[in-house]
């Protein structure tokens, strides 16, 4: 099969689409040749239009898993890196960033993250989150500094290396922490963006199955 076949046929598909399909074809057994969820329930349920070639490459795939998988992660890093985060080079600050697109990127990063990381893992990180959120709740917003915003660099280093599968969160938010402006009330208004983004993540996460 060529080289990539996959990423041509998802090519020109808006990104959550992109993405919901990386999702549903993590469902596939390659070995097994089976679907754990039939894929035309779950297009339903997710919102997405079907794609019968999609379901047909996947069906009829005759490479090794090893090429399968690679295809996979392929098309993972293009939604990851070239989707989101790389779009963030574009921005000097979180709040810069019109709501539309930030729901449109916490949409599809959660669609990805539902494919391998499970509902308790993600909320591990919603938590520390959310701990941040309320130290800097405890002080004015024109007293705010991005130290607490900061320590969530570490915390996603820490959790990425036991679990592969939170790589993905790491490489979105790290770059938007660094979009969080250092002091005063513009960057309070950038932190309560970063956890708005991450509450988002979550829910979507959820919404496209991360507990199955």
């Amino acid at each position: 099969m060529p080289e990539n076949n996959l990423m041509a046929m998802l090519k020109g598909k808006p990104l959550v689409d992109q993405a919901v399909w990386y999702r549903l074809l993590k469902l596939y057994d390659l070995n097994k040749r089976k679907w754990s969820r039939s894929p035309g329930e779950k297009c339903s349920e997710y919102l997405v239009n079907f794609d019968n070639n999609l379901v047909n490459y996947a069906e009829n795939y005759r490479g090794q898993k090893r090429d399968w998988d690679k295809e996979l992660d392929t098309l993972k890093d293009a939604i990851v890196k070239q989707g989101i985060a790389g779009k963030l080079r574009g921005f000097n600050h979180l709040a810069a960033i019109a709501a539309e697109d930030l729901v449109t990127w916490a949409r599809a990063l959660g669609a990805v993250l539902a494919a391998e990381l499970k509902t308790a893992q993600i909320r591990r990180f919603l938590g520390a989150i959310l701990e941040a959120e309320v130290e800097v709740k405890k002080e004015k917003p024109e007293d705010f500094t991005k130290d607490q915003a900061v320590y969530l660099k570490v915390y996603l280093a820490y959790a990425t290396g036991r679990n592969a599968a939170v790589l993905p969160l790491l490489t979105v938010l790290e770059p938007m922490i660094d979009l969080v402006r250092p002091q005063g009330r513009e960057g309070w208004e950038d932190f309560n963006e970063l956890v708005r983004f991450v509450r988002a993540v979550v829910a979507y996460h959820k919404f496209y199955g991360g507990n199955e």
